[in-house]
């Protein structure tokens, strides 16, 4: 038995999306489902679920292929980090090279900064693409941060990644 592919048209019958909200509620009653009522559970991780015919969906995926009429090919990053917010104008569909671009910085460090101890600089170095790229050292912490964030929003990282 061949599995049956979820095409736009089939998901629209099945669940209304309200890319204001990022919602998905059951376009009609079935499987214990009432019309209308919110579609999906949180995973573990964050995400949201949607058991359609048997067959597990994550939300972010639904949303791409009921706007666009196609499943993303790679990634659907959520720009803002939370998993659980599906709403049209946070989602993106990238490589996966680019989902990585958006990563959240931590808050105590600068990505591509590092003190020289030994050199007594700051050192700017961007790993990318499995290469290191060297941008300089600096005795100012500040300018090293002002290179690096400069380096960065021209190797287009996303502005979460701390840009």
């Amino acid at each position: 038995m061949t599995k049956k592919i979820l095409t736009q048209s089939r998901l629209k019958e099945t669940l209304h999306y309200d890319p204001d909200t990022g919602s998905f509620k059951w376009a009609c009653s079935h499987a214990g489902y009432t019309k209308g009522t919110c579609a999906g559970s949180p995973t573990s991780t964050g995400y949201v679920r949607i058991m359609i015919g048997r067959v597990e969906y994550m939300a972010h995926r639904l949303a791409v292929l009921y706007m666009t009429g196609q499943f993303p090919k790679d990634v659907t990053d959520h720009i803002n980090h939370i998993r659980n917010d599906n709403r049209w104008d946070n989602l993106r569909s990238v490589t996966h090279a680019e989902n990585c671009r958006n990563i959240r910085g931590a808050d105590d460090r600068v990505y591509g900064v590092t003190f020289v101890k030994r050199l007594g600089r700051w050192r700017v170095r961007i790993f990318m693409g499995g290469k290191s790229h060297s941008y300089g050292s600096y005795s100012d912490k500040d300018e090293a941060i002002r290179v690096s964030k400069s380096a960065y929003k021209e190797l287009g990282f996303h502005k979460n990644h701390g840009i």
